[in-house]
């Protein structure tokens, strides 16, 4: 478990799984959803609806990104 910021500077609660994805997010600056596995992809969906990632459509492929603690929102 970890605990991580969100939208709106809202801590949330994540899984070794979506850790997983978050320290790729992190690292990368973003995740690209057609790169990840269905499993994968899918946990990125969830994270994007429990506002932990932010998505991004881009030349017909979706990205997903961290909210950055600088960013306003």
């Amino acid at each position: 478990m970890r605990a991580v910021k969100g939208k709106n500077n809202q801590l949330s609660f994540i899984n070794k799984f979506e850790t997983d994805l978050y320290n790729l997010a992190e690292t990368m600056g973003s995740v690209n959803a057609t790169d990840l596995s269905e499993r994968d992809a899918h946990i990125a969906e969830e994270m994007y609806q429990k506002n932990i990632f932010n998505k991004e459509v881009k030349d017909g492929r979706i990205l997903y990104k961290i909210f950055s603690p600088k960013q306003k929102l």
